[in-house]
């Protein structure tokens, strides 16, 4: 099956779909599946995602252009290099739910966003950008965060459990009742100048 712009797909499953540095438009997906597709350097403008799954995809450096995203996971893909503020109004009032499991995210920027109840769930998260974004109540276990950015970020009841080499700053985050778990929680303490022994 080929990708039509300005066609309206529902509880469609996409297998082996193969794109790279193409341009889609006006495109609607409602309750889809994506399984094993390629689609990296793809743009996406003005599309719609709705209560959609991507399994086993590779959508690094992917665009998403003013596009409506609810409801979406990805589950064992490589996710690298978006930049989600260009899909998602900044400092609005929308809220997409956005899953990610076992997923690489590295070089990605979710700053500014409201992603409260985000999943980023087993995954390796490098050099990732959260800058002011709103991630209350996300459920950040077993995820890798090293070199992402948290400055100005909402963590209130955020789970980092198991989560390793994240580097928060307590006096520069909303952070309360937040979960965390040692030997790691120690890193919490590098903003303050004090000697652990």
């Amino acid at each position: 099956m080929h990708l039509t712009n300005e066609e309206q797909y529902e509880g469609v499953t996409f297998g082996g779909l193969i794109h790279s540095e193409e341009g889609f438009y006006g495109m609607g997906f409602i309750d889809c599946v994506f399984e094993r597709c390629t689609l990296m350097q793809c743009s996406f403008a003005k599309c719609s995602f709705v209560s959609c799954t991507f399994l086993n995809c590779n959508l690094s450096v992917a665009q998403f252009l003013n596009c409506t995203l609810n409801g979406i996971a990805f589950k064992d893909s490589k996710v690298v290099g978006i930049d989600w503020t260009k899909a998602i109004p900044v400092r609005s009032n929308i809220n997409p739910k956005m899953d990610f499991h076992n997923c690489i995210l590295d070089y990605s920027n979710f700053s500014g966003l409201s992603l409260k109840e985000i999943e980023i769930v087993d995954c390796v998260v490098h050099e990732v950008d959260f800058t002011e974004s709103d991630l209350s109540k996300g459920k950040f276990n077993g995820s890798d965060f090293e070199g992402s950015n948290f400055l100005h970020t909402n963590l209130s009841s955020a789970d980092f459990v198991d989560a390793v080499n994240y580097a928060i700053d307590p006096t520069t985050n909303v952070m309360r009742k937040a979960r965390f778990k040692l030997p790691e929680a120690i890193s919490l303490l590098r903003g303050f100048d004090v000697t652990i022994e």
